[in-house]
């Protein structure tokens, strides 16, 4: 399980912003504290934003490290 979360980086945040968005619905009081539902969806928004930056970035790095980006090794 461990090798899967740390191979599938996208996968795991993107299951993470989903869990977050299905509890701002869930739970009417995160709106209450919030103020508006609007303001949820900016930091929802916010949240997605970041979670999906790193784990582009440890893409990136993973890729470039192995092979370009269109698929062919690089020349030894």
């Amino acid at each position: 399980m461990r090798e899967w979360l740390r191979a599938n980086p996208v996968r795991v945040r993107a299951g993470i912003a989903a869990v977050v968005g299905w509890l701002s619905h869930q739970v009417p009081q995160i709106e209450q504290v919030i103020g508006s539902d609007e303001l949820v969806g900016v930091l929802m928004g916010l949240v997605t934003l970041a979670l999906g930056e790193s784990a582009s970035r440890r893409v990136a790095t993973t890729k470039a490290a192995e092979k370009t980006y269109d698929g062919r090794k690089l020349p030894d």
